[in-house]
């Protein structure tokens, strides 16, 4: 195993996001239908559907897979976690890990935006959709999800490649 993820192809950091993106969708996914599977006796709780709560638990975790996977896998190779092998308190570490956290949150909340006012702009100006006569539904809609989900990709690597997970400068105690 280790010398497939070690091959060629593996060695493009955007492959690896594009794998880890895979991964973390499935892994949303389970955790949503596990939760709405656990709740399907209960309709509420807090006043809040059930289903409200599994899609906040998959996305949940699904999220912070994303940011351990990416930081660890990813963008390794950024010196992103070099200097946790220096010689920095336990609070020091912690606080990184946490700052890096939220700029991934932070992160991920620009890539929505982003694939929200794509797709929103190729509905505007008509070019979502295949036309309604090939017969396919919904699959009609694939150009703008695609689109939008490549624009969006593509943003939030850039975005964690240059903000998230740059290099990080020695911390000094």
């Amino acid at each position: 195993m280790k010398r497939f993820l070690n091959s060629k192809l593996f060695r493009f950091r955007f492959v690896r996001f594009g794998m880890v993106g895979v991964f973390n969708t499935l892994l949303d996914w389970a955790v949503y239908f596990s939760v709405l599977v656990a709740l399907s006796d209960v309709h509420k709780i807090l006043f809040v559907e059930t289903d409200t709560w599994a899609r906040a638990a998959g996305v949940g975790v699904g999220v912070t897979s994303a940011f351990f996977l990416n930081s660890r896998w990813v963008f390794k190779d950024n010196g992103y976690h070099n200097h946790f092998f220096d010689d920095i308190t336990w609070q020091q570490k912690s606080s990184i890990v946490f700052t890096s956290y939220v700029k991934f949150i932070a992160s991920y909340a620009l890539g929505m935006c982003m694939s929200i006012l794509t797709y929103t702009t190729m509905k505007r100006f008509h070019v979502d959709e295949l036309p309604a006569h090939w017969g396919l539904g919904l699959l009609s809609k694939l150009p703008a999800l695609v689109t939008s989900t490549a624009v969006s990709a593509v943003g939030n690597y850039l975005f964690l490649k240059h903000f998230v997970f740059k290099h990080k400068v020695k911390v000094h105690s």
